[in-house]
């Protein structure tokens, strides 16, 4: 997947809080955003573990598309981009590497979900 330029912000605190917005009676609300984002993006890295194991390509796009979505969401934007580049080559019939690919998701995704614990802690 050639160089797109520089690479995103692991994680946009001025994104994710701007969520606050969205429900500005419950202070509560972005930390259990936060929280929920970090929970579910375990069991998608799990997934992308399971497509990585089977070889499964498709599986793996899959699972990159849900993850880009919610990623920009909370203002991941490094893994959005990681994601919304495995999920276009795939897409697009390139060949790819599944492993490598798989890699590159969880490796990001362990970045932002160390920003999200730093900034929960930090709140």
């Amino acid at each position: 997947m050639p160089d797109a330029g520089p690479t995103p912000l692991v994680l946009d605190v001025e994104a994710l809080g701007a969520l606050a917005e969205f429900s500005p009676d419950d202070p509560g609300f972005v930390r259990q955003l936060a929280r929920t984002f970090r929970d579910d993006g375990c069991a998608k890295v799990a997934a992308v573990h399971a497509a990585v194991a089977a070889g499964d390509a498709a599986a793996l796009r899959r699972v990159a598309h849900g993850f880009k979505g919610a990623s920009w969401t909370v203002g991941a934007a490094e893994l959005a981009a990681v994601c919304g580049e495995v999920e276009e080559a795939i897409a697009l019939g390139r060949a790819v590497d599944v492993a490598a690919a798989g890699a590159r998701i969880a490796a990001a995704f362990a970045r932002v979900d160390a920003a999200l614990a730093a900034w929960m802690e930090g709140r």
